[in-house]
């Protein structure tokens, strides 16, 4: 995610963000590692936001806190 997409949704001051997925894709295993993408993107630009992500498939699921 471009830093300046992420300035101008204020992520550095919101509580939470949450990332959902397209639950249309037909590639669910690609929408997933692009989600994933996304959280340390967001991660990286605000360190102490909470991110809370929706994965399609459980085997992409990896228990990270925040």
């Amino acid at each position: 995610m471009d830093s300046l997409d992420l300035s101008r949704v204020k992520v550095s001051d919101a509580d939470a963000c949450l990332v959902l997925a397209n639950k249309y894709s037909t590639n669910p295993d690609a929408e997933d590692a692009a989600n994933i993408m996304r959280v340390i993107s967001i991660k990286n630009y605000s360190s102490d936001i909470r991110v809370i992500v929706q994965l399609m498939q459980y085997h992409n699921k990896v228990r990270r806190s925040n």
